[in-house]
């Protein structure tokens, strides 16, 4: 579905000055207000083939008229059963997900040297002035708002679960040895637990998917100076990839930046 919301997006990879290879991939479906990414699991077998499986199974499902009239079906039974009270638009994202995460456990099954290969997932899909975001694992996704940064999505990392539980300080997750062991990916199983949610969006917000190999090397106050004084979604990513690798890059860096216009019209 094509997103009447007027946008401009950019997204920027680097390898970063640690590894041999980029595990990160993502999507810009700009006509349909389509975006995502995936950084793929650098401690399984082949985490840049998830990711690219993972990425390449959303833009399938998203461009599929047969999926989506599957999935509006299922919706309406469930809904008319009680059973789903979420709005099609996140129910699809959901769906699509779901999609990607059995295509990559599939090609696991078929293929043995693929087998434990997994992938963390963020997307955001715009729906007039709504978006609908869903996730798997420690991707993340903020909105800048004005002056202020909300972090939309939940890590679904070990050090989370340890600070949710008050095993560990939100203060001391930095310092965390194991602070980017996940718990949750796409590719390990058949089945997958995708988190959604959806917000209202205005003219002016500026969101930012990215991977962890930024948002362990900048503060949220740094993300959100940057974002409020790029004058392009390119420059902002360009000098958040840069201040990454500043900070080491001890992993691949990608930043997907996607701003709403300023002005109605």
């Amino acid at each position: 579905m094509r997103s009447p919301v007027k946008v401009r997006s950019h997204a920027l990879s680097d390898i970063g000055k640690e590894r041999e290879i980029n595990e990160d991939d993502f999507l810009i479906l700009e006509d349909q207000g389509i975006f995502a990414l995936a950084d793929g699991m650098g401690g399984h077998a082949n985490g840049e083939i998830a990711s690219r499986i993972c990425i390449e199974a959303l833009r399938e499902a998203h461009g599929n008229d047969d999926f989506r009239s599957t999935i509006w079906n299922r919706h309406r039974r469930l809904r008319q059963e009680s059973r789903g009270t979420r709005p099609f638009g996140e129910y699809e994202l959901k769906s699509a997900i779901e999609y990607a995460n059995y295509a990559i456990w599939r090609s696991a099954e078929r293929d043995s040297r693929y087998a434990g290969m997994g992938t963390t997932v963020v997307e955001l899909h715009l729906v007039g002035w709504r978006a609908y975001i869903g996730w798997v694992g420690d991707s993340r996704l903020y909105l800048l708002r004005g002056d202020k940064l909300h972090q939309l999505t939940e890590d679904h990392s070990l050090a989370n679960e340890y600070v949710k539980l008050d095993l560990l300080q939100p203060k001391d997750v930095p310092r965390f040895p194991y602070r980017n062991v996940i718990v949750r990916a796409l590719g390990l199983e058949s089945e997958v637990t995708v988190d959604t949610m959806w917000r209202n969006c205005r003219h002016g917000d500026r969101i930012l998917l990215c991977t962890d190999g930024l948002s362990d090397l900048l503060e949220a106050g740094e993300l959100a100076a940057i974002l409020r004084k790029a004058a392009s979604p390119q420059t902002a990513n360009e000098t958040l990839v840069a201040k990454a690798l500043d900070r080491g890059g001890h992993d691949n860096v990608t930043a997907l930046s996607v701003w709403l216009d300023e002005e109605p019209g």
